[in-house]
C-alpha cells in the first residue's frame, strides 16, 4: 500500500486499522480494473491482430474471387456449347417443319383445285340440261 494513501486516510481521523483496510480495498479495486482496462500495448496488439486478420481476409477473398471467375468462365463456356446445340436442333426442326408445311400446302392446293374442278364440272353439266 502507498504510504501517502495511508497518511491521507489517517488525517481524515480514521483509526489506522480502518485506514489500512480502506487502502487495501482501493488497491484491490485498482488491480481488478487494470486487468479489465486496455492499455496502449493492448491497443497496439489489437491493431496488429486486426491488420493480420484484414490481410488474411483479403487473401481469402482474392482466392474466392479467382475461383469464382474460373467457375463462371467454365459455366459460360458450357452455356455457349448448350446454346449452340439447341440452336442447331431448332434449325433442323424448323427446316423439317418447312418441308412438311410445303407438302401440306401442295396437297391442300391440289385438293382445292380438284374440288373446284368437280364443282365446275357439276355446274357445267347442269347448265347443258
Amino acid at each position: 500500500m502507498n504510504p501517502e494513501t495511508l497518511k491521507l486516510l489517517e488525517r481524515a481521523n480514521l483509526p489506522p486499522a480502518q485506514a489500512r483496510a480502506i487502502g487495501e480495498a482501493i488497491e484491490v479495486e485498482i488491480v481488478d480494473h487494470k486487468s479489465t482496462l486496455a492499455t496502449k500495448t493492448d491497443l497496439l496488439e489489437m491493431r496488429l491482430e486486426f491488420a493480420e486478420f484484414r490481410g488474411a481476409m483479403r487473401l481469402e477473398f482474392s482466392e474466392f474471387r479467382t475461383s469464382m471467375r474460373a467457375e463462371f468462365a467454365e459455366f459460360r463456356k458450357s452455356i455457349a456449347v448448350d446454346s449452340a446445340k439447341f440452336r442447331g436442333e431448332m434449325i433442323e426442326r424448323i427446316e423439317s417443319a418447312k418441308g412438311d408445311l410445303a407438302r401440306w400446302v401442295l396437297l391442300v392446293v391440289l385438293g382445292q383445285t380438284a374440288a373446284m374442278l368437280g364443282v365446275g364440272y357439276f355446274l357445267f353439266n347442269q347448265l347443258e340440261r
